[in-house]
C-alpha cells in the first residue's frame, strides 16, 4: 500500500461489497484484478456464490469497511489516486464518505452494506471469463484468442452465464449490473452474446449493463441482435489507444483505424439519441502512444464522448519484462518520461471536465 494513503481513512470503498470480477482461470477478486490482487477462491471449484461468501472474501470486506486499504494497489486503482491527491473523487467513484447517507447505487445505504447479510451474491459482476478476442493488443495478450465451441474453456463460460442467468431468473433484485467484458471482446465471445441475447429490460428492469469493446464489431446488426437488452444498456466504454492508423495498427494489433472510425460514428449517434447513458472512450498510455494524447481528446470531442479516459500501461504477464519496460512511459526511469511529462503538464485538457486521468502519476 502506498504510504500516502492513511492506513484508516474516513472513506471506505463498495466495490469488496459489491463487485466481482471473473477471470478466465476460474480466479475471483472484489475489484479489478489490478487493484486488488487477492484472489478470494476460484468458480473453477465452487459456485459464484461460494466464492462470494468465502473467508477470504469476509476478510478483506473487515479492512476495507473500516477504513484499511492495505490489501488494495493504491498506486494502481483510480480511485486510491484521487485520494492521494487530495482529489474529489469521481462521481463514478466507488469510495463512500462513511458519514454520507446518500444511497450506494441507488439502492443500498453505507449502513446497510457494511452489514455481513447485505448480500448474498454480488451485485456487480466483471464478466473477464471469457478472453475469446478479434484483436491481440501486446499489452493485453500475445495471440488471438478464439475458443472453439466445444472446447473446454468455451463449455466453462458457458456454465458461469447459466449461472448468472440462474441467479437473475431465481433473484432478480439480487444482481444489479453486469460489465460485459473486462477480458476479450463481448461481440466477439459466443458466451458473452448470449448471454446479452438473453437479457430482456421487461424481465429484468432493475439490471445495469456496462459494454467495453473495441467497437470493432459494434455493428448496427449487432446492436439490433441485442435490442431486447437496450434500455438496460447504459454504459459503453470503446478501448482505442490511438488517434491515428498508424500507431492504432501497432497497438491493437488486428485492428485497422479506418474500420474504427464509422463504429464510433455509430455509437455517437446512439449517444446522441439517448440510446444510452455514458459514453466513454479510453486510451492505455505507453511509449508507442504517448504523443498522440492530445489529438485523442480531440478525436474523443468529435465523437462527443461523455468521458476522455488516459490510464497507465499494467503488466498483464503479456509482455516480456524487458517490453513493459520500454512501454511503460509512466515510469520515471523511463528515458522518455521527462517528454511525457512534458506533454502532459502542459496540455490545457488535463484539468477539462470531459478528461479522467485516472491511475496516471499526477505529477514527477
Amino acid at each position: 500500500m502506498d504510504p500516502s494513503i492513511p492506513t484508516t481513512t474516513d472513506y471506505l470503498c463498495r466495490f469488496p461489497f459489491e463487485k466481482a470480477e471473473i477471470l478466465s482461470n476460474g480466479d475471483v477478486h472484489l475489484c479489478c484484478a489490478g487493484w486488488l490482487p487477492q484472489v478470494v477462491g476460484s468458480v473453477r471449484e465452487k459456485s459464484i456464490a461460494e466464492v462470494w461468501n468465502s473467508a477470504a472474501a469476509q476478510a478483506i470486506r473487515q479492512k476495507i469497511g473500516r477504513g484499511d486499504f492495505s490489501p488494495c494497489r493504491a498506486d494502481l486503482c483510480p480511485h486510491l489516486t484521487s485520494l492521494r491527491n487530495a482529489e474529489r473523487p469521481a462521481p463514478w467513484s466507488p469510495l463512500v464518505r462513511r458519514t454520507e447517507s446518500r444511497a450506494v447505487d441507488q439502492t443500498v445505504s453505507v449502513e446497510s452494506f457494511l452489514s455481513p447479510e447485505s448480500s448474498l451474491f454480488p451485485r456487480e459482476i466483471n464478466c473477464a471469463f471469457d478472453a475469446t478476442c478479434n484483436l491481440s493488443c501486446p499489452s493485453c495478450r500475445s495471440d488471438v484468442i478464439a475458443h472453439a465451441a466445444d472446447s473446454a474453456p468455451a463449455r466453462w463460460s458457458e456454465r458461469l452465464v447459466d449461472e448468472i442467468l440462474e441467479v437473475l431468473a431465481r433473484s432478480p433484485q439480487q444482481l444489479r449490473r453486469l460489465k460485459i467484458s473486462g477480458n476479450g471482446d463481448p461481440f466477439a465471445s459466443r458466451a458473452y452474446r448470449r448471454l446479452l441475447k438473453s437479457l430482456k429490460a421487461e424481465r429484468h428492469p432493475q439490471l445495469r449493463v456496462t459494454l467495453h469493446t473495441n467497437a470493432l464489431l459494434f455493428t448496427p446488426e449487432r446492436w439490433t441482435e441485442i435490442s431486447a437488452a437496450h434500455a438496460l444498456i447504459d454504459t459503453i466504454e470503446v478501448s482505442i489507444d490511438a488517434a491515428t492508423s498508424a500507431t492504432y495498427r501497432r497497438v491493437r494489433r488486428g485492428g485497422e483505424f479506418a474500420q474504427l472510425l464509422p463504429r464510433l460514428a455509430f455509437l455517437a449517434g446512439l449517444r446522441q439519441g439517448r440510446s444510452f447513458r455514458r459514453f466513454i472512450l479510453s486510451f492505455v498510455v505507453q511509449q508507442e502512444n504517448y504523443r498522440e494524447m492530445s489529438a485523442f481528446v480531440d478525436l474523443g470531442r468529435h465523437y462527443q464522448a461523455d468521458v476522455i479516459l488516459f490510464s497507465q500501461l499494467n503488466d498483464w504477464g503479456s509482455m516480456s519484462p524487458e517490453h513493459f519496460a520500454r512501454a511503460a512511459i509512466h515510469r520515471p526511469s523511463h528515458p522518455e518520461y521527462a517528454e511525457y511529462r512534458r506533454l502532459l503538464d502542459s496540455a490545457d485538457w488535463r484539468r477539462a471536465s470531459d478528461v479522467w486521468l485516472s491511475n496516471l502519476p499526477r505529477s514527477s
